[in-house]
């Protein structure tokens, strides 16, 4: 526990981001059902049924009282100064009142980090709605400089939790980061497609903030999470015999009472069923060994290239026997999936910082840029290249594909035929698949994806599932806007 703690005891007691915001997130009014998940939220726009519900609410005194304070901890930008979120885990060092409010890590007792319950991230899911709804105000007013800058600043508070120790917690961080991005797409394609009132010197000072490789977002310096690993090495002081086998005296019971954490009730049953499993357990030698092996794995390939050779191997993790390391599979999920999470991360943030290039050069210029190097140095000081694009491997930096329909399809048509809209099919996990046909008077983006094949975005999706066979990454127009106006176009959202 000590060590899971430390490091958050070095931030500064006047940097600490959960001091700031926990105490307000206890007084954030509940969000209304309209809005009350983020795929509620995703649909929302002005004017629609879900509207002024949700206007009222973020506009609420105890709402704007926690925007500001996501503002405040979230714009220095000097990582060794910045803001950290520093609440420990468990009871101890957190104040009352964020107990009752379930604002805290929850362990148990006696304190288990392998039953940690995250109480305080169900508070944070409310307060990124809250952002998200509130930047989408903001910009249905006119001011969308400052709904950009709002999921500037969540996604820089993301990056915040993606520095904690435990998995979950840099899962969740993650993703908020990818959420924050594609929310930022939304709010920019409603503004290129309407009033186009966005202020040209702070969107070049949001893109320059967005950068996944230098300044605080950096992904490269995030650590891989060692919570777990901890979590780990206290369950098997707890279950076994130093140097022996299982302690037969607490193995059943503590197994059972971490699997039952969520349900009492099936406490008994549960140690029924260890104290049968626990003469087919490995040794002490041999379970602290199997958990350095597949953590110097993990942590040895974290530092690797998307691309690298190494990356092929099957995982340590996956060849491990479940049934007689039964400690470290109750306590350590397969983190293999980090490594995906943080790979979208940086697509989604190199993909927004190109888009709103693309539309800073469009709104100066009055045209769409000849080809995507066309923004630089103007909007972005480098190019960023596909983190997905194959290429990568042979050292060469290709950027994402980018297009203008018609404008640049000219010789996928005969010669004597008229350019035609670019017809592009989507596949939208969970809800459903459609299509669009696109003019001349936007463009595309899009990333290769995971299969590394140029598509030419004919069929496009914004996930990593390799589900949707020779499907590219689309970036722009944001997939979930293109969604939210077919449902509109087809009279199934109002």
């Amino acid at each position: 526990m000590d060590k899971a703690n430390e490091s958050y005891a070095l931030i500064k007691a006047d940097r600490r981001s959960d001091t700031v915001l926990l105490p307000l997130l206890a007084k954030l009014q509940p969000p209304p059902a309209a809005v009350n998940s983020r795929e509620k939220v995703a649909l929302l726009f002005a004017g629609s049924a879900a509207w002024p519900e949700a206007k009222s609410w973020a506009e609420g005194a105890t709402q704007q009282a926690l925007v500001t304070a996501v503002k405040q901890v979230s714009r220095e930008g000097d990582p060794r100064v910045a803001y950290g979120f520093g609440q420990p885990y468990g009871v101890e060092g957190v104040g009352p009142e964020l107990v009752r409010a379930r604002l805290y890590t929850e362990l148990g007792d006696p304190p288990t980090l392998a039953a940690a319950r995250f109480l305080y991230i169900e508070g944070l899911d409310k307060l990124a709605l809250l952002v998200h709804v509130e930047a989408r105000r903001l910009a249905a007013e006119g001011k969308v400089s400052d709904g950009v800058d709002l999921l500037v600043d969540w996604v820089w508070f993301a990056r915040q939790i993606a520095d904690r120790r435990m998995a979950a917690e840099v899962r969740w961080g993650l993703r908020q980061i990818i959420d924050g991005a594609r929310s930022i797409r939304d709010v920019m394609y409603m503004d290129f497609r309407g009033s186009r009132a966005i202020d040209r010197d702070r969107l070049a000072a949001a893109i320059e903030r967005l950068d996944p490789e230098r300044g605080f977002l950096d992904l490269s310096r995030l650590m891989f999470p060692d919570g777990d690993k901890l979590a780990a090495r206290q369950l098997i002081a707890r279950v076994y015999t130093e140097r022996g086998g299982v302690n037969a005296a607490t193995f059943a019971s503590t197994m059972a009472a971490l699997e039952s954490t969520e349900r009492p009730l099936r406490l008994f049953g549960e140690a029924s069923r260890w104290t049968a499993a626990g003469t087919k357990q490995k040794n002490w030698f041999d379970v602290n060994e199997q958990l350095d092996k597949i953590y110097n794995d993990w942590t040895s390939r974290w530092r690797l290239g998307y691309f690298e050779r190494r990356m092929e191997a099957p995982w340590e993790y996956a060849s491990m026997d479940r049934s007689s390391f039964a400690v470290i599979d109750s306590s350590v999920d397969d983190l293999s999936t980090l490594f995906g999470d943080r790979q979208e991360a940086r697509l989604e943030l190199v993909g927004t910082r190109m888009s709103m290039g693309i539309v800073g050069y469009f709104y100066e210029t009055k045209n769409f840029p000849p080809q995507i190097s066309s923004i630089r140095p103007k909007w972005v000081r480098q190019i960023d290249a596909d983190p997905f694009n194959p290429a990568r491997d042979r050292g060469q930096q290709p950027p994402l594909e980018y297009f203008v329909p018609m404008r640049d399809t000219r010789d996928q048509v005969g010669a004597r035929e008229d350019p035609k809209p670019h017809e592009m099919n989507i596949f939208v996990p969970g809800m459903g698949n459609f299509s669009v046909r696109l003019r001349d008077d936007q463009f595309v983006l899009y990333s290769v994806g995971v299969d590394g094949g140029k598509g030419w975005a004919r069929k496009v999706t914004n996930t990593l599932d390799r589900s949707v066979k020779d499907a590219d990454y689309l970036i722009w127009p944001p997939i979930h806007t293109l969604y939210r106006q077919y449902l509109i176009d087809n009279n199934q959202l109002k």
